[in-house]
This record gives C-alpha cells, sequence and structure tokens, in this order.
C-alpha cells in the first residue's frame, strides 16, 4: 500500500519539475528568437508603470470576489482583514507547492473565526465556479470575433472553452443536487444549504462583478504589454488574444502556472499569426508585473494578519 505523503511528495516534484522545463522551453523561444525582439532593450517605463497598476487593480478585483464568497456563506470579516488574507494567501502560493497559500487562508479562518471546511470549501468552490463560467464565455466571445473577422480558430478552441461554460453552468443549476451528494459524502447537512445559497441572483452578481472586472483588467495587460514592447498589433487582435488566453489560464497546473503560462501564450499567438517569442515576452511582463504586485501588497499586508494572529493568542 503506497504512502500518502511519498504520493504528494511526487507529485509537488513532478508539478515543479514540468513548470520549470516549460519555462525553460518558453525562454529559449525567447532566446532563438532574439532578433526580432531588439525592441525590448526600448521598454517604455510609462507602460512599464501601467502594468503594474493593472496588476494591482486585479489583486483587488480578486480580494473582492474573495470576500463575497466567504460573506455569502456567512463568515464576514472586515475588508482590510479579508484583503490582507487574500493577497498573503497569492503570495504564498507563488512559493509553497499544492496550493499552501489556500490552505493557510483556511487555517487563518479556522483559527480566528473557526469556520468550516465544509463552509470555506462552499466558498471556494463558488469563486471557482463563477471564474471559470466567465471565462467560458470570454473564449467564446473570442472566437466569435475570429469567425467574424474571416478567420478559423483552432477547433481545441471550441473545445475546451465549451466545456468550460457547459461545466461551470451546470454546476450552478444543478447545485442543489450537488449540495445533497455532498452532504451525504460528508455528513454535514450545513453543505447543502449553503450551496443552495450561492447560485441566487443576488449572489452569483456579488461574484460576477469581480470575475468580469478581472477578466477586463487581464485583456487591457495584454494590450499594455504589446505598447511595452514596442510591437505593432491591431486592437481587435489584442483583444481577443486577451480573451483567450485568460480563458486558458484559469487552471493552474504548476505552482504559480509557472511555464505553463509562458507556452500557452507562445501557443495562442502563434495560432492567430503572431510570433511565439512575442507571445512569451508578453507573458514574462505580466507575470512580473503581478508578482511583483503580490509581492509589495503582501509584504506590507501580512502584518494585519500576524498582528490578528498575535492579538487571538493573546486574548
Amino acid at each position: 500500500m503506497s504512502n500518502p505523503r511519498t504520493s504528494i511528495t511526487v507529485t509537488t516534484i513532478v508539478r515543479h519539475a514540468v513548470g520549470i522545463g516549460l519555462l525553460i522551453l518558453a525562454l529559449w523561444l525567447v532566446y532563438r528568437q532574439r532578433e526580432n525582439l531588439l525592441p525590448i532593450i526600448e521598454l517604455s517605463p510609462g507602460y512599464l508603470f501601467l502594468s503594474l497598476l493593472l496588476a494591482f487593480f486585479a489583486i483587488a478585483a480578486t480580494c473582492l470576489g474573495h470576500r463575497a464568497s466567504l460573506d455569502i456563506v456567512g463568515t464576514r470579516i472586515p475588508l482590510l482583514e479579508s484583503a490582507s488574507l487574500t493577497v498573503t494567501g497569492m503570495m504564498l502560493n507563488k512559493v509553497l507547492p499544492l496550493h499552501g497559500g489556500t490552505v493557510s487562508r483556511f487555517g487563518y479562518l479556522r483559527y480566528r473565526y473557526k469556520m468550516p471546511f465544509t463552509r470555506f470549501t462552499a466558498g471556494i468552490l463558488a469563486w471557482l465556479v463563477v471564474s471559470i463560467l466567465v471565462a467560458g464565455i470570454c473564449g467564446l466571445m473570442a472566437t466569435t470575433f475570429f469567425m467574424m473577422s474571416g478567420s478559423e480558430p483552432p477547433l481545441l478552441f471550441f473545445a475546451v472553452f465549451s466545456l468550460q461554460t457547459v461545466l461551470a453552468g451546470t454546476v450552478i443549476l444543478l447545485r442543489g443536487v450537488i449540495g445533497k451528494l455532498l452532504s451525504k459524502l460528508t455528513g454535514h447537512v450545513t453543505t447543502e444549504s449553503f450551496l443552495k445559497d450561492l447560485g441566487t441572483p443576488q449572489n452569483l452578481l456579488r461574484l460576477l462583478i469581480p470575475a468580469i472586472t478581472g477578466a477586463g483588467i487581464f485583456v487591457v495587460q495584454v494590450a499594455v504589454a504589446f505598447k511595452a514592447l514596442s510591437l505593432e498589433v491591431d486592437m481587435a487582435d489584442a483583444i481577443i488574444t486577451g480573451l483567450i488566453l485568460f480563458s486558458l489560464t484559469r487552471v493552474a497546473f504548476t505552482p504559480g502556472n509557472i511555464g505553463v503560462r509562458e507556452i500557452l501564450f507562445a501557443a495562442t499567438f502563434g495560432a492567430i499569426g503572431y510570433g511565439a517569442d512575442q507571445g512569451v515576452a508578453i507573458a514574462l511582463i505580466t507575470r512580473g508585473a503581478n508578482l511583483l504586485a503580490v509581492a509589495i501588497l503582501g509584504l506590507g499586508m501580512q502584518r494585519v494578519i500576524t498582528r490578528n494572529i498575535a492579538v487571538r493568542k493573546s486574548g
């Protein structure tokens, strides 16, 4: 009989190895085509600053989405504390395996607010389902734009985006059935009642607004990265590319989606007629802005979390 800890360790090593391998491959694509990317040395400070500013807005949208998901399942915490918890979790997810930031978020909520695991899971599920639904719709919109412009989008795009939309929509529509099933499996009847509330129009809207806002910011980030690299691109192409990439990068296969994000950017840009090296360069710019924003906010806001833990211990 296999040791669960050994399996987790092997899985962690494999995920990191795959991510690092894909990142090396992506960087090799940039190096191989470096002659075509000479504008990189003339990066515009203004557009780089704008990219960083957009990263802060994207984090804010995620913070609002996470807070809404907690509020929906009955755990309401102050806005600053909720934002600090989300940003700290995002920072830890960049360095810890197996979504360590998400685990730490639950640990904090359990310690400070005695939040049941089933309630936390219901909130995570709500935000995940709505995010996937928005991603699928964005992808289908992009492929529709493709067809309207006379181009033939890859069939794989249709399959992935349709699957995202159908699965997320099914979970929302059948939330009652899923809630009953989870109640039987977990033995917690509270799971069923929480999941029933997730699909009400008011609660869906509270999750949809930050999810759609995040999608819009992502698209603008891609367009800004084009400008930062002094690359000529039709704005419609930038929007379509941004929508497609937002849809494809919602699920993390490696820690921080390292390597996978860069390869997806390269493949998508290649599929619509741009250089794969340009896609990797844009992925690196947006990743750099996001990492810097998370680091700046995380190092500052984690003090709120540590202070609250210290107060809880002293009390």
